[in-house]
């Protein structure tokens, strides 16, 4: 359920992941090339990732991925595609709860909805199971994972949060956990077959067919 009602997990962590992930990528790009303009053969180069280089230079990361997610309207957005209710009208954001339809709505739960509304209310005996034990929900059992299973570049996953993920690029595919992986089907040649019909023939016209002569007499040698 995080991955739908947490706005950090909806549309701020992902992005700022992969952030890391390519700076991460620049940084070793670029020690590579160092290297490789001073004169050390590709077969010898060496990257330093001990524990205190990866520490002093992760700052950096952090600090470009950062900035690169600080932005106004990614925030706003993360909250918005918090949805919940009936066609998904009601969301996580300032407008949305503000509303008068979400002001209303809270102030009719009791009649509509009378068990949720003992369960979010303080101090509410429901809100714990009947033999004190925790409760487990489905989404307890899913396996969390930190990866970023992005394909796609950065500029190309925040233009996608910021359609709300409705606008999915050319060439890019949405899996199931909303990250954007490279359409395989793009790289697939169909062959295709046109009718003949309507089409006028074309080159040298009609050829007669014969029998080839060159070696009509081979079994007299």
């Amino acid at each position: 359920m995080t991955g739908v009602t947490q706005p950090c997990d909806v549309g701020l962590q992902h992005p700022i992941k992969l952030a890391i992930k390519e700076f991460q990528h620049a940084d070793i790009v670029d020690k590579m090339l160092t290297q490789l303009s001073s004169g050390v053969v590709a077969s010898e180069i060496h990257l330093d990732v001990t524990k205190g280089t990866l520490r002093d230079r992760s700052v950096q990361w952090f600090i470009k991925a950062h900035k690169a997610v600080n932005k106004t309207d990614l925030i706003k957005k993360a909250f918005a595609l918090c949805k919940a209710g009936e066609d998904d009208k009601t969301n996580l954001s300032f407008t949305s709860l503000t509303s008068i339809d979400t002001l209303q709505a809270l102030r009719d739960l009791p009649r509509t909805d009378p068990d949720m509304w003992q369960h979010i209310q303080p101090h509410s005996s429901n809100n714990d199971s009947a033999d004190g034990a925790e409760v487990f929900l489905p989404e307890d059992d899913m396996v969390k994972s930190d990866g970023v299973n992005d394909e796609a570049p950065l500029e190309v996953v925040l233009e996608h949060i910021m359609s709300g993920k409705a606008y999915v690029p050319e060439g890019y595919i949405m899996d199931t956990d909303g990250s954007l992986i490279v359409d395989g089907a793009a790289d697939k040649h169909h062959e295709v077959i046109f009718p003949s019909e309507g089409i006028e023939e074309a080159g040298r016209g009609k050829q007669q067919c014969t029998a080839n002569t060159q070696y009509r007499d081979y079994d007299a040698h």
